[in-house]
């Protein structure tokens, strides 16, 4: 059994939580972990967070993972929301509203960057529902 604490850097969100399986958004892909996982540290990128017999799921924007002794995972997430609280028309008119501004605006760098990151965000979203 896994033993998981997730962290964000508003709130505690989950403390000691216990699951059989754990599903991440590394930045090399989604990864799983499963009791008995040898001890590492790896870069969380956007995407699903999902842990077997809890009823929540999450996307997370970015952040670290750590396991220890194959039972004690911590996640520490730059950002996190609740798939539940994410409606996917809402996210199709963002999404579309962004490429409008993309491909219709002179944006400078810092501007274009900003979009893309919203962009990539809403992306992750709509893949985790």
């Amino acid at each position: 059994m896994l033993k998981v604490d997730l962290v964000s850097p508003s709130a505690q969100i989950l403390s000691g939580v216990t699951t059989d399986r754990l599903l991440a958004p590394s930045i090399d892909g989604q990864i799983t972990i499963l009791p008995g996982h040898r001890d590492m540290i790896c870069l969380l990128g956007k995407g699903l967070l999902f842990m077997e017999g809890l009823g929540d799921k999450y996307v997370v924007y970015g952040g670290i993972l750590q396991t220890i002794d194959g039972e004690n995972v911590t996640i520490a997430v730059d950002r996190i929301t609740k798939i539940d609280t994410i409606s996917g028309s809402k996210i199709d008119t963002m999404i579309k509203d962004i490429e409008k501004r993309m491909n219709n605006e002179t944006l400078d760098d810092k501007e274009y960057k900003k979009l893309m990151d919203q962009y990539l965000d809403h992306i992750a979203e709509l893949n985790s529902l």
